[in-house]
């Protein structure tokens, strides 16, 4: 039986590429009051499961009754703690939200917590729309395009690794209609493991920035000064003022 109560829709890019998924996973539980053989069971699950804490463990086999312990445990690794034969053990199935392409697209994408809820990213901005997509088994699309995705994350690490900047950006726009192809920024992280990540490396730095990226956009408005016929090539402009836009000065 899969668990349908945090079931999230995949979310996948402008030609169905997968960015994001439910997986089946399971979470193990302990009942203390069927365990023959208390260390029996310490050494065989440590053994089998390294993310498994011995406080955890502990807390589990002193609780006096059937307790959650460790979740994510993909079907080959409860089918092989299953195998073990462990009186005390057992599974209930979980959804787990994966991110296959890892630090592809992160910022863009974003992530979701355990119980089914967006945190960050198009898995917050949709949160509802991709709950509501997974009663249908239906996919959600973002206008991003791998393609373009790929090749602007490549263009942007080459520039980071010759510059060492503290912080990058890179998006490309369909100038037509506005939709957004490529987003890449660094430092990035993998949204499979959000918390192993510093704020710094989670935050979307084209989006939420403190700072406007105002070189970027001095083309534009040299662009619409020659479009309009409001400057030429030759134009010069007095610069040794300050230019007030309302009350505030800008030198």
């Amino acid at each position: 039986v899969r668990p349908m109560g945090a079931a999230r829709a995949d979310l996948v890019d402008r030609n169905g590429q997968l960015l994001a998924a439910d997986l089946l996973h399971y979470g193990l539980y302990i009942d203390p009051r069927e365990i023959w053989d208390s260390q029996e069971t310490r050494c065989a699950l440590f053994a089998n499961l390294p993310d498994l804490t011995p406080q955890r463990l502990e807390r589990a086999l002193h609780a006096g009754r059937r307790t959650y312990v460790l979740g994510g445990l993909t079907p080959e690794l409860r089918a092989k703690v299953h195998d073990l034969g462990l009186p005390g053990v057992s599974f209930e199935p979980e959804e787990k939200r994966v991110y296959p392409l890892g630090y592809t697209a992160a910022h863009l994408v974003g992530f979701a917590d355990t119980g089914g809820e967006g945190l960050a990213g198009a898995e917050a901005a949709l949160n509802e729309e991709i709950r509501g997509a997974a009663a249908s088994q239906g996919s959600v699309p973002l206008s991003i395009d791998l393609r373009i995705q790929a090749a602007l994350e490549d263009e942007l690490y080459k520039a980071v690794a010759q510059f060492h900047p503290k912080g990058a950006v890179g998006v490309v726009v369909n100038v037509h209609t506005g939709e957004i192809l490529g987003l890449a920024n660094f430092p990035t992280f993998d949204p499979n493991r959000p918390g192993a990540a510093s704020l710094d490396a989670r935050q979307n730095k084209a989006a939420n920035a403190i700072y406007e990226m105002g070189s970027t956009f001095k083309g534009f408005t040299v662009a619409t000064g020659l479009d309009t016929g409001v400057a030429t090539p030759s134009s010069t402009f007095d610069a040794t003022h300050p230019f007030y836009v309302g009350k505030r000065p800008i030198t």
